[in-house]
């Protein structure tokens, strides 16, 4: 699908979608320099709840995030599809997470952001 016509076009459904995401990011930015990392994990399941309603999401990716999801993460695509992102809390659960995904294939990574 091309959003941009369609949001060119005013599909009131992209429209929409886009007015939200520019809330969800306004929240994610908000819980980021806070530091509420529980409100960063709603906005990320957020973002991938709402990007469903509007685009088809190929089966092996809904599963990734399923999985992240079913470990208590918060799971959303990290672009365009083929990799997730998400929110964790703690290191067991980032240890079941990643057992989690390595079941189906996927590798996971732990970026230092705060230089920790």
């Amino acid at each position: 699908r091309n959003l941009r016509a369609l949001y060119d076009a005013g599909d009131a459904t992209v429209v929409n979608a886009m007015q939200t995401y520019r809330k969800l990011t306004d929240r994610g930015r908000a819980a980021i320099m806070s530091g509420d990392w529980d409100e960063l994990h709603q906005v990320t399941n957020e973002n991938f709840d709402l990007r469903r309603t509007f685009m088809p999401i190929a089966m092996e990716n809904q599963r990734m995030v399923d999985v992240a999801r079913s470990a208590g993460a918060s799971a959303k695509f990290g672009g365009s599809g083929g990799a997730i992102c998400g929110v964790y809390h703690g290191e067991a659960q980032f240890e079941e997470l990643s057992a989690a995904l390595k079941e189906i294939g996927c590798t996971t990574i732990k970026p230092d952001i705060f230089g920790n």
